[in-house]
């Protein structure tokens, strides 16, 4: 059922802007989180900017903030893991071969991890 009244519809938007769905964490992760994640969309295919917010929503479950995806962009781009360049005036990012064998790495500590037991309450 679509609300055409306008208070009724834009809360509803601004409701579903807001607040998260039930099955998305609340918490914002640690940068070192963000970083991993950006790494792992950027392996599918190179993005902008906003293609990678919009992609780690979708396959993280979590809506990064502007301010922590540029500069982790910018810290990875510097540390030569990704590379940057210019198409039609966006900087679209593409992942390097260290940025391959980092998140590589990273995927290998997570699975050799051992799990951590918590009792049932």
């Amino acid at each position: 059922m679509l609300f055409w009244h306008r208070e009724g519809r834009l809360s509803r938007i601004r409701a579903a802007f807001r607040q998260p769905s039930a099955d998305w964490p609340a918490r914002q992760p640690a940068c070192e989180e963000i970083e991993y994640d950006i790494l792992r969309i950027l392996w599918d295919s190179p993005r902008d900017s906003l293609g990678i917010a919009f992609a780690v929503e979708r396959q993280c479950g979590y809506r990064p903030r502007a301010e922590s995806i540029e500069p982790t962009l910018r810290m990875l781009e510097d540390g030569d893991f990704i590379t940057g360049r210019e198409v039609e005036g966006r900087r679209v990012y593409a992942i390097a071969a260290s940025g391959s064998e980092r998140l590589a790495d990273h995927l290998e500590a997570q699975i050799d991890a051992p799990a951590v037991y918590q009792p049932e309450r």
